[in-house]
């Protein structure tokens, strides 16, 4: 199978390609993401049209809208797995070398990170402490703003 660099799609036949029943093929799909989706030819209508099937679907194709796919599926590559024992002691990378921090307190993210808290943190103490405070008290701000300085009518 070709597939061109830029696009990774399937590259189209040089000359006019015939198919066998049975043969792995690529289709374009023009229901959903307009993406090209693999199938097998089912059966030859005409010289030029072919039934395709696509896992549960059966699509009539143009032999200009099918492009020819891998004969053999190609093998997966098998990686080896590293089992961890209780005596293992491969260090994790990120252990405490680099913390994040949240203002809401000690937590895990979705990596199972630990999140260390702000709050005894200087600039917290200074700086965004106050800024909480404002923000928590904007309504009673903006209640007073209107009442006492708009002059009344």
């Amino acid at each position: 199978m070709r597939l061109s660099k830029q696009l990774s799609v399937p590259i189209k036949c040089d000359s006019k390609c015939t198919y066998s029943v049975g043969d792995l093929v690529y289709v374009f799909n023009y229901h959903l993401n307009h993406q090209w989706k693999a199938a097998k030819t089912t059966k030859p209508r005409d010289d030029n049209i072919h039934d395709v099937e696509t896992g549960m679907n059966t699509w009539v194709r143009d032999y200009k809208q099918i492009r020819p796919g891998s004969i053999t599926p190609e093998q997966p590559v098998v990686v080896q797995q590293h089992e961890r024992s209780d005596q293992d002691i491969t260090p994790m990378p990120y252990q405490d070398s680099t913390a994040f921090y949240s203002f809401l307190g000690p937590s895990r993210n979705r990596r199972g990170r630990v999140i260390k808290s702000l709050t005894g943190h200087a600039a917290y103490k200074k700086i965004i402490f106050p800024l909480k405070i404002i923000l928590m008290c904007r309504l009673f701000v903006f209640y007073f703003l209107i009442t006492f300085l708009v002059p009344p009518n």
